[in-house]
């Protein structure tokens, strides 16, 4: 995939990721003034899983598949690791929830009571971190690797924005789950229902940054090229 295809692609799962996430979270907070927050909560969790899913199942589909529209010996070899890079999203999706569960246990989680509520939020951690890295990188734990902690080795704007996106879902999580031992008595401090918003507001706000710069790539690539043909 070239560099001016991963913008375009950035730029437009960001934007329509952004008017999604804040639909579901307006949804989400005038549902819980009403009393209901673990069943809203649960069909957030299952609405914006289902849409990772989705794009992803359809990115990893229709990825190369140009190359091999007019090659018939090819296109069986083509199929078949498209089902298999569907079996290995499927794989590191739930293998990607059990370890945020037990992360989440180790965080301070109830161990002993709502566990639903827990796995339905570490089902939404897998989903807005790990399943669009699981698209690109399968299971290449090299990249994975180079990818999550050395910033140096990200030179695509693609890298970049899975980076940055993780970051910031992981961290909103986090800080999401400062109110609830507050003794405000307001019912989305319930576990984990503020954690649920924080991974969501920092989901967008990653998704923001990244189309932010990619736009800036844009305009500066853009500019040099117009440099370059100046006498």
């Amino acid at each position: 995939m070239s560099a001016s295809t991963e913008n375009i692609y950035i730029s437009l799962f960001s934007t329509i990721s952004i008017s999604v996430f804040i639909i579901l979270l307006r949804i989400a907070f005038i549902e819980m003034l009403s009393h209901r927050p673990l069943y809203i909560l649960k069909l957030v969790v299952v609405g914006v899983s289902a849409w990772q899913v989705i794009w992803c199942t359809v990115f990893i589909l229709c990825r190369g598949q140009e190359k091999y529209l007019h090659d018939d010996s090819n296109y069986q070899k083509y199929r078949g690791s498209k089902i298999a890079a569907l079996v290995k999203l499927a794989f590191l999706y739930f293998t990607g929830t059990a370890c945020f569960y037990i992360g989440n246990i180790l965080f301070g989680a109830p161990l002993a009571s709502q566990q639903e509520e827990t796995a339905f939020f570490s089902l939404l951690l897998s989903a807005l971190v790990l399943l669009p890295a699981c698209c690109l990188y399968g299971t290449n734990w090299e990249k994975w690797l180079l990818t999550f902690t050395s910033y140096d080795s990200i030179e695509c704007p693609t890298e970049r924005s899975l980076r940055i996106v993780a970051i910031c879902s992981i961290g909103g999580g986090w800080f999401g789950a400062f109110p609830i031992p507050l003794d405000w008595d307001r019912p989305w401090q319930l576990w984990p229902v503020s954690c649920v918003l924080g991974a969501l507001c920092g989901h967008t706000l990653g998704n923001f940054i990244s189309l932010s710069l990619v736009c800036s790539d844009s305009w500066r690539n853009r500019r040099n090229k117009v440099r370059q043909k100046l006498p």
